[in-house]
């Protein structure tokens, strides 16, 4: 039998070139296909993972979730751990862009346990093997659904939904009600999923492995703190009933409930802080909740004994791009501000303009919209445009259904006010008098708008009336 020169060579000689690697994946990989690799890494692991781990391939929120992930297996945790709240608060200093002021995390990034057998990072390798087959089988998923959409924008750009009373104050039309003509956006295709991308799914899926650790910990009775300390049994059990409990994150609230935190006449400015703290972790959940829905969705095949070699690239592994945490978690400014805005939020101490103000997140969620980059958004049309044009090409992709269900909550939103009427109606018996707010569906498009308007010039000139 032949062997080759990589199998003969020195521990000395290997263990260099094991740490020249990119990464923990193409480590993954030599160890799969060498037997020479994986007896040096037996007995040098020490000198071989770590550097591979911090060596910016894996953000570094992600390297974070791996190491607290290879304490739970040893069954030990740091010495500063000295309770839930301080596991919770590591969770979120080391591993989230939303920190607490004052912090309530100021130890160093966690190393890895010193004394970790090899075996136990032979089963995070194969974790992260796992790891990286579902995040590439679940961007595969969400890229052939959001090459799918089929977003519009107004033809004609200057258009913009409001709330106008017009100068007789009788047509006044909601924003959701107005249907501008729309013409197909020149979508430019990004290629495949970017780094950024990649990582976005990749710390989701490893903070449900972490989860899923931390609760067989539990379970077996392996994660307890001392008698004096603040965690009780009780707590702990709690924490590992499902990942948004352990992560002290809401699932699927966040818009939902931002009205009800800051109702209307709230004083934005002042909380922003607060406000964007509570965005940022709400928005961390709906990535989370993205790639659940993926694995739901694809139970049976993630299951097979052969989705492994079946989850394959597609593409070539992209190239990191930098630390940077914000756009990782997809919590940048240009999207933080345009998930707040689509829902009216932006003005909902004023007139609410959104035509989808009352859309869940849940239509967007499952095209991928939580895990796909700022570029790969502004690509498509749906970021960083003129507002109103953005605004439209997120309803554009909505079902009647969806688009009715905005209807009925806005009818059960502004019920008080359709019924009222101006009292200087009486003052033109010849008119016919609308509600403040016309609720009717479809009622008005943005050309029946405009012509409503040129009719009550001519009633007031005395050229007619308005039928």
């Amino acid at each position: 039998m032949t062997h080759s020169y990589f199998e003969r060579l020195p521990p000395e000689l290997l263990i260099p070139i094991l740490n020249n690697l990119s990464g923990l994946e193409c480590l993954d990989s030599i160890m799969q296909a060498s037997p020479a690799a994986y007896r040096v890494f037996d007995t040098h692991y020490g000198e071989i993972f770590e550097p591979l781990l911090s060596s910016g391939d894996i953000h570094q929120f992600t390297v974070s979730l791996i190491r607290i992930t290879a304490y739970l297996r040893t069954s030990s945790l740091p010495p500063h751990f000295h309770d839930l709240f301080s596991l919770r608060s590591c969770l979120a200093g080391e591993t989230t862009t939303y920190k607490w002021d004052p912090p309530r995390w100021e130890h160093p990034p966690c190393p890895l346990p010193p004394e970790i057998p090899a075996t136990t990072l032979r089963g995070i390798l194969a974790s992260h093997r796992k790891v990286v087959s579902l995040t590439v089988g679940c961007l595969d998923h969400y890229l052939d659904l959001f090459h799918a959409l089929k977003p519009e924008h107004p033809v004609d750009k200057s258009f913009h939904f409001c709330h106008e009373e017009g100068e007789g104050k009788y047509d006044y039309v909601g924003a959701w009600q107005l249907s501008p003509p729309c013409e197909p956006f020149p979508v430019r295709d990004m290629g495949p999923p970017t780094w950024v991308e990649e990582q976005r799914a990749m710390r989701a899926f490893w903070r449900l492995e972490l989860f899923r650790t931390a609760r067989a910990a539990i379970e077996a009775g392996r994660l307890s703190w001392p008698a004096d300390s603040e965690t009780s049994e009780r707590q702990v059990r709690e924490m590992g009933t499902d990942p948004f409990t352990f992560y002290d994150i809401t699932a699927g609230a966040w818009l939902s409930s931002f009205y009800s935190r800051y109702p209307l006449g709230h004083e934005v400015g002042n909380n922003w802080p607060r406000i964007r703290f509570e965005l940022e972790r709400d928005l961390d959940a709906e990535i989370m909740l993205t790639v659940q829905a993926y694995m739901a969705e694809n139970r049976q095949s993630i299951a097979e004994h052969d989705f492994l070699a079946r989850a394959r690239r597609r593409w070539p592994a992209p190239a990191p791009e930098g630390p940077q945490d914000s756009e990782v978690l997809g919590i940048i400014w240009g999207v933080l501000r345009f998930y707040w805005d689509i829902s009216g939020g932006v003005h909902h101490w004023e007139w609410p303009v959104s035509p989808i103000k009352h859309v869940s997140f849940e239509p967007f969620r499952v095209v991928g919209f939580a895990v796909w980059s700022e570029a790969r958004m502004h690509a498509a049309g749906f970021l960083e445009h003129d507002m109103d044009c953005c605004q439209a090409a997120w309803r554009s992709i909505l079902t009647p259904e969806m688009l009715d269900e905005v209807a009925r909550e806005k009818v059960r939103h502004h019920v008080s006010d359709s019924e009222e009427t101006d009292s200087d109606a009486s003052e033109n018996p010849g008119e016919t008098v609308l509600p403040r707010w016309v609720v009717r569906s479809g009622l008005f498009t943005y050309t029946d708008r405009k012509r409503s308007r040129r009719r009550r010039s001519r009633v007031r000139a005395g050229e007619g009336t308005v039928s």
